[in-house]
């Protein structure tokens, strides 16, 4: 029903010396097709993160064929890749600040690379039954999220005390950096503009790619994106919608 967030919080990094520090393009994207083929990249198959390196290697016109991929849980791709392992580890949050201050590098903008967004589910019953219940939810969610980019210290503290109830490790310094550097949270306004389920239905031909999902449940995930409660949402605050 919506998309309120931008997936970066996975990150391709590399040691300072890596030779694909010598290129960045316009968009800041560490690299080249040369310097990449036939490279070792850690990370687990199946995630975003697998996601993220196809969104890597494409950029470069580039496939997995094009490089050793080993599929690695991230404590353990990064433990490997500290032990001298690897050209490209991926990296989640909190851990991608940690490296970035043990001098590690982030290749490229995730939002860039990879493009994907969080989305919002509610089931079929109370989309058919209920659909201003839904709304109303929808509003919450916006409103809280538009709090949360209007103040830096409130949005740190909550993801705080989110990593903190899934039992990550986090410094205040990594949690800021996330908000403040990252930006994850979309407004209303900028919700309106991002296709509602685009990126669930590229998600779902990737996992139909590697074999995970039948292509019937793939068209059922195209059938099942419905944007009309936030485009409702959007007219009823005087939100230009732009889909």
């Amino acid at each position: 029903i919506a998309q309120n967030a931008r997936q970066v919080a996975v990150n391709l990094m590399v040691k300072s010396d890596s030779p694909l520090l010598a290129q960045q393009d316009e968009n800041g994207v560490y690299g080249s097709a040369d310097l990449i083929r036939g490279m070792t990249i850690m990370g687990p198959s199946g995630t975003y993160a697998h996601y993220l390196i196809i969104g890597y290697l494409n950029y470069f016109g580039l496939t997995i064929d094009d490089v050793n991929y080993v599929n690695m849980e991230y404590p353990q791709a990064m433990q490997a890749f500290e032990l001298g392992d690897g050209d490209i580890c991926c990296m989640q949050n909190p851990n991608v600040y940690d490296a970035k201050q043990k001098g590690y590098v982030s290749l490229g903008d995730p939002a860039v690379v990879a493009p994907m967004y969080e989305n919002l589910v509610c089931s079929g019953k109370i989309y058919a039954e209920d659909p201003d219940t839904v709304v109303k939810f929808l509003k919450v969610v916006y409103r809280a999220q538009e709090d949360f980019l209007k103040d830096d210290k409130l949005a740190a503290e909550w993801l705080g005390k989110y990593y903190e109830k899934v039992g990550y490790q986090a410094s205040e310094e990594a949690v800021m950096d996330e908000v403040q550097n990252q930006k994850p949270l979309l407004s209303l306004a900028e919700a309106a503009q991002v296709p509602v389920g685009e990126s669930l239905v590229d998600t779902a031909k990737f996992m139909q790619d590697l074999g995970l999902i039948e292509e019937s449940q793939t068209k059922q995930v195209e059938e099942n994106v419905c944007p009309d409660l936030l485009k409702k949402l959007c007219e009823e605050s005087g939100v230009e919608w732009k889909q």
